[in-house]
């Protein structure tokens, strides 16, 4: 019984010991200080638009949450 459980305790401290060296191999190379990581969603909620003309909006074509890409006209 005693011999088991010897036999156990080190099998446990050689496969913890293997992952620390797979670990420690496999790990990419550090960042320079300077530079900043992170992984996640940026996301905006609210956005602003400005006319860059004086004038009244008597018609708007387009509807909420369509896709429009620059210049594209409302009409």
């Amino acid at each position: 019984m005693r011999g088991a459980w010897i036999r156990t305790s080190v099998g446990v401290l050689g496969l913890a010991a293997a992952s620390c060296a797979i670990f420690f191999a496999l790990r990419p190379p550090l960042l320079a200080e300077s530079i900043v990581y992170g992984s996640g969603h940026i996301e905006g909620t609210e956005v602003r638009i400005a006319a860059e003309a004086n004038g009244r909006v008597v018609e708007q074509a387009l509807e909420e949450g369509l896709r429009v890409s620059a210049g594209q006209k409302g009409w």
